[in-house]
């Protein structure tokens, strides 16, 4: 079940594994059943645990985004927009140099200079649609 959606009898589901027959599963939900499946299991989680948590999970973003056409960006896009995030937290919430940052993140001194200049702007946009917003 959702947060904050109400219980129905339909919602309490034991965990469904894709099969042939199982229209349902096919395509995307399928896919992105077994991509969860397969990081519950990295992170430890074995059998009927793995496969009701891949269940719930999948339900839970269709039951959120059903009926919408989503785009989703690759992984290595996802990954560096959330190291770039990260570089920007580290150097203005923790006060990490750019020399320090090249090293943790294994960047140049360049690449981190531009990654700031980028986040900086981003968050300056977005405090000042905040300010005009209220």
């Amino acid at each position: 079940m959702v947060h904050g959606t109400t219980p129905e009898a339909d919602d309490t589901i034991s965990p469904i594994t894709p099969t042939r027959n199982s229209k349902a599963w096919h395509g995307t939900v399928g896919d992105m059943h077994a991509a969860i499946t397969a990081v519950l299991r990295d992170s430890g989680y074995v059998g009927e645990q793995s496969a009701r948590l891949a269940s719930d999970i999948a339900m839970s973003v269709c039951t959120a985004l059903g009926g919408r056409v989503v785009y989703l960006p690759r992984g290595d896009s996802v990954r560096r927009a959330t190291r770039d995030l990260r570089i920007f937290s580290d150097w203005s919430e923790l006060g990490l140099n750019p020399i320090a940052l090249a090293k943790k993140y294994r960047l140049s001194m360049q690449t981190i200079y531009d990654i700031i200049g980028r986040q900086r702007k981003h968050h300056s946009a977005l405090n000042e649609g905040a300010i005009e917003s209220t």
